[in-house]
């Protein structure tokens, strides 16, 4: 339990295997019972009834499976972007390297570490 401001929170932290502070995997609940969930770049709130808890842990289990990754655009105007990308899907990486403000080149990093890879454009054509 955290004291805050504004009352008290439960946060759960899951270090990444990669000891990569970037990657760790973080839910909490705050005083309103808002489940949340944050990893890599970015977080996001559920809502407060089953559906929102069901939300939050699909996107754990994604997260833990290396189904949901951060990609990162490798060079272009927005170097360095990064946004969660869900690989469960098989058309998600050539969308997001086919996208008009992709530099063609990303860069995958998983939770665990074991699946991190670059991809090119060019990769998925050969």
């Amino acid at each position: 339990m955290l004291s805050e401001p504004d009352g008290f929170s439960l946060i759960v932290e899951f270090p990444s295997p990669t000891l990569d502070e970037d990657r760790s995997l973080h839910i909490w609940v705050d005083e309103s019972v808002t489940p949340s969930f944050g990893f890599g770049p970015d977080h996001t709130h559920g809502s407060p009834d089953e559906a929102g808890i069901q939300e939050i842990l699909h996107l754990t289990h994604a997260v833990l499976d290396d189904r949901l990754v951060i990609a990162t655009d490798v060079g272009g105007h927005h170097d360095g972007h990064r946004a969660w990308l869900d690989i469960s899907d098989p058309m998600a990486i050539l969308s997001e390297l086919t996208s008009p403000y992709s530099p063609g080149t990303i860069h995958i990093q998983t939770f665990t570490g074991t699946a991190d890879r670059t991809v090119r454009l060019s990769d998925l054509a050969e």
